[in-house]
């Protein structure tokens, strides 16, 4: 197997203890923010949000610890171990946010929340026809028109659409809202950086987060690698391996 691949539900069950995998000291129960859930490891401090969509990213609330991701049919989604949280949004009932759209979705929430309601369109050279939310609701801007707008945008892009918005950045410079993405699979995927922190040597530490398929809810993942840390991932060369997917250092890049 490629650096470049799903990593599937078997090949993580070759460690039979990785259903027994238990929070870390990091991990604080029954809160529903990032900054109070995630702890720093010793000697790391919080990065500060660069722009305002980072600030938007890092303070997404969380459900609570009682309630588990699901997919978009109600269910639930069965391989817990590989998140340690899930985004408190509502999901779209079809089968719509997973993979490049959930980031998607995450950017349009962005620039509805901040009432940059011109900015919600995400039309490619090749999908022009693609409606922008003004286009779609007209003078109807609540927030009901938008979720129908959600379910419509999402119904209607791909992994393509999310690249075209998108700028390519060494992996050294990773700023919270920075996306790794990957087109080259059957289905591609994306990953987002929820938040990071720093010590005073220089190392930094990521947080993750993203939707598989099918359709599902949006969750933190679990470093599976190292559970001292678990779940910041550390900034380094190579691959960044994920419970469900491996990134390459080229595939970080920023929305334009």
């Amino acid at each position: 197997m490629g650096c470049n691949a799903y990593i599937s539900d078997n090949e993580i069950l070759e460690n039979e203890n990785l259903n027994e995998v238990t929070l870390t000291s990091l991990i604080s129960e029954n809160k529903k923010t990032i900054y109070t859930k995630y702890k720093t490891p010793k000697d790391f401090i919080r990065t500060k949000p660069f722009n305002e969509f980072a600030s938007f990213i890092n303070h997404l609330p969380l459900k609570s610890d009682k309630l588990k991701a699901r997919l978009y049919d109600g269910t639930e989604k069965l391989n817990d171990y590989v998140y340690v949280g899930v985004l408190d949004l509502p999901q779209p009932k079809n089968n719509v946010q997973y993979n490049g759209n959930a980031i998607l979705r995450l950017r349009a929430e962005f620039l509805y929340k901040t009432k940059q309601f011109d900015k919600i369109n995400f039309k490619t050279s090749s999908r022009q026809e693609l409606k922008s939310f003004l286009e779609f609701a007209g003078d109807d801007l609540s927030s009901k028109k938008f979720n129908e707008y959600l379910e419509y945008l999402l119904y209607n892009v791909n992994p393509s659409h999310l690249h075209h918005h998108l700028i390519s950045v060494p992996l050294k410079e990773m700023q919270i809202g920075d996306v790794l993405i990957q087109r080259s699979q059957s289905r591609g995927h994306a990953a987002i950086v929820m938040d990071m922190a720093s010590d005073n040597n220089g190392n930094k530490l990521f947080l993750l987060a993203h939707a598989f398929y099918p359709g599902q809810d949006i969750y933190i993942a679990s470093n599976l690698e190292n559970d001292d840390i678990n779940p910041w991932y550390p900034l380094k060369d190579g691959p960044i391996v994920t419970p469900e997917w491996r990134f390459m250092p080229n595939d970080l890049m920023r929305f334009k």
